[in-house]
């Protein structure tokens, strides 16, 4: 039975707020208790990991986008990165559509990517025309970046000192699958409005924790992962979110992507696995058009003072 937490929702800053169930990691073998909003419908990780301790789990090679490629030289993990793209595409059709999207909403150049990764979003940046600032944790995706991107990330978190220098120098400020490993929500929205133009725009793409695929799986929910997800929204946990700090919406939909093969793969039944595997890819499709897909892209603008 759920009850009662000493916390507020850190989306919507609701008091309905109650534990749900305690979720080990096989990343770091701890037990982290997942606790749902009433209000909000978001989900989140209380008590919250530490900064510090987040920032040293990112930088490390623990995390799934490092385990990946570690044993890999950079030019070896580089050709891996693209050869999964290739069958799989994704990162790159994202990063087509989102950039697009940017490019749409404001005339600016100025374009941060924060939590980079692979490099596929800056990429995609840089041939819309924006000029690229990046900054990515994880060596082995800077290692990726740089041959992507032809240019240097910038190493390790978004950093005060980071904000301060480039306070209000960025039009477009994009963070695609990072802000559900944010533990310091406040903070942090606070220092994306910081880092804008008057009028600038904030990009995000997050799993979404009110999709049909998420609550058909309930507690099996696949991107229920901490320490790497502390926070699992719904569309307005987000909205709610991102309006106590000034950043009104002006864009939001549902993205749905299925591996059809890797669907296919996991029923044992030859026969009837295509067809089951199809009509799960449909069922993926629909749910978008009813804004219950998988992935939350939304776009934020700063409110003139």
């Amino acid at each position: 039975m759920s009850f009662k937490v000493n916390n507020v929702c850190p989306a919507c800053k609701s008091l309905q707020l109650s534990q749900w169930f305690a979720k080990p990691s096989a990343a770091d073998g701890r037990r982290y208790q997942i606790c749902r909003c009433a209000k909000c419908e978001s989900g989140f990780v209380l008590p919250r990991p530490s900064t510090e301790y987040l920032e040293e789990y990112y930088t490390g090679s623990s995390q799934s986008h490092a385990k990946s490629i570690e044993s890999c030289t950079q030019t070896e993990a580089y050709e891996k990165v693209l050869k999964e793209e290739q069958e799989f595409p994704n990162s790159e059709l994202d990063a087509t559509r989102i950039t697009g999207y940017c490019r749409a909403l404001t005339s600016g150049n100025n374009f941060l990517d924060i939590g980079a990764g692979y490099g596929f979003f800056s990429r995609a940046a840089l041939k819309r025309g924006f000029q690229v600032t990046a900054i990515e944790p994880t060596k082995e995706c800077r290692d990726v970046f740089r041959l992507m991107c032809g240019m240097e990330p910038v190493s390790g978190m978004l950093t005060c000192e980071f904000v301060r220098a480039n306070s209000g120098s960025f039009d477009v400020v994009l963070m695609s699958q990072v802000l559900e490993h944010i533990a310091d929500l406040d903070s942090t929205l606070r220092d994306l409005k910081d880092l804008l133009t008057p009028n600038g725009i904030v990009s995000i793409a997050v799993p979404h924790f009110g999709s049909w695929l998420s609550r058909f799986q309930g507690r099996s929910d696949m991107f229920i992962v901490p320490p790497e997800h502390v926070n699992l929204f719904s569309r307005a946990g987000l909205v709610a979110l991102f309006e106590q700090h000034g950043l009104m919406c002006c864009e939001m939909h549902t993205i749905s992507r299925v591996n059809v093969q890797r669907v296919q793969r996991r029923i044992p039944v030859p026969f009837f696995s295509h067809f089951v595997a199809l009509g799960v890819a449909e069922l993926m499709r629909l749910s978008d058009t009813f804004q219950r897909g998988m992935f939350i892209n939304a776009y934020f603008r700063k409110c003139r003072a």
